[in-house]
């Protein structure tokens, strides 16, 4: 599967986001789906990297 046609890929995300035409899709997704994507990938990135540091330092 390519990463642009994966709606939970930033990339997807974007391409949605920036779409200026509308094409005609079997099961389109939204903007608000785009910004969602956009929202669960910072948070999860904000996950790791703080569940990623070494805590030895306490």
């Amino acid at each position: 599967m390519s990463l642009t046609r994966n709606p939970a890929a930033p990339a997807a995300a974007w391409n949605r986001l920036t779409a200026v035409g509308h094409q005609p899709d079997a099961h389109p997704w939204t903007t608000d789906g785009a910004w969602t994507v956009y929202a669960v990938w910072a948070v999860a990135a904000a996950f790791v990297a703080v569940a990623s540091v070494n805590r030895r330092d306490q």
